[in-house]
């Protein structure tokens, strides 16, 4: 092995795929609020605690949300 690249991608795509992988952590993200949103709803706690720790999960899911948004603006440009 001489050290040279081998890997069928250009260099200059790493920023590009990771941005992707960052944009795919995030959905990720989105997809585990829902989870715990489910599990808040499915759970015997008292009503006006599930709806103050939804809430507070729906508050991150739309931060979250404008970030990926702000993102992917971002990275097409």
């Amino acid at each position: 092995v001489t050290g040279v690249q081998t890997c069928a991608l250009p260099i200059y795509n790493m920023p590009l795929l990771a941005s992707k992988d960052y944009v795919n952590d995030l959905y990720k993200t989105m997809k585990e609020f829902n989870d715990m949103k489910r599990m808040v709803r499915m759970s015997p706690m008292d009503p006006d605690d599930k709806r103050d720790i939804i809430l507070a999960i729906e508050q991150s899911e739309n931060a979250l949300l404008g970030q990926i948004k702000e993102y992917k603006k971002m990275i097409s440009q």
